[in-house]
């Protein structure tokens, strides 16, 4: 597994390229391109799962249990935000699912977290090279959002590699 890092502006950019070099095929599974752990204050998940993607529709706020849930990003969008709507969103422009669970320590200790990985399900095969990109940044939803609609038009446009 290889990664690049670059900053724009208030958005963190990274390069993945995952290299298989084993000869057995694997079958077919969620990927979680990447996974991401964060911390429990980061309580509610907001994402855009609707029918009409880029159109400023209204977002979802989903409130993760104890086991992995999935859900749909049709924006390629997620965003763990706390109670002030402030928090960290991940745009993987190639992915439109994700899985999520939030994690409580039921004995009142320090090993709580919020998880959400956006997911693509493919089999490992020798010679495998698979690359993606994803985007972090900070801010209300209104701010992730925005970020993420100005890289996603770039991408759109051929301004820039997608």
């Amino acid at each position: 597994m290889e990664q690049w890092i670059s900053f724009e502006e208030n958005v963190m950019h990274v390069r993945y390229v995952f290299t298989y070099n084993g000869t057995k095929t694997h079958e077919p599974r969620h990927q979680e391109l990447p996974a991401i752990f964060l911390d429990a204050s980061l309580d509610t998940l907001v994402t855009y799962d609707g029918e009409t993607p880029w159109m400023n529709n209204p977002v979802t706020n989903i409130a993760p249990g104890l086991t992995n849930e999935y859900i749909k990003m049709t924006e390629n969008w997620v965003a763990y935000v706390n109670e002030r709507g402030h928090g960290v969103g991940a745009y993987v422009p190639s992915v439109i699912e994700a899985t999520c669970y939030r994690f409580r320590d039921k004995n009142g200790g320090d090993v709580n977290c919020s998880y959400v990985a956006p997911i693509r399900t493919f089999a490992l095969t020798p010679g495998l090279r698979y690359s993606y990109d994803a985007y972090f940044t900070i801010g209300t939803v209104a701010e992730i959002r925005e970020r993420f609609l100005k890289i996603h038009s770039e991408i759109s446009t051929g301004k820039r590699p997608g």
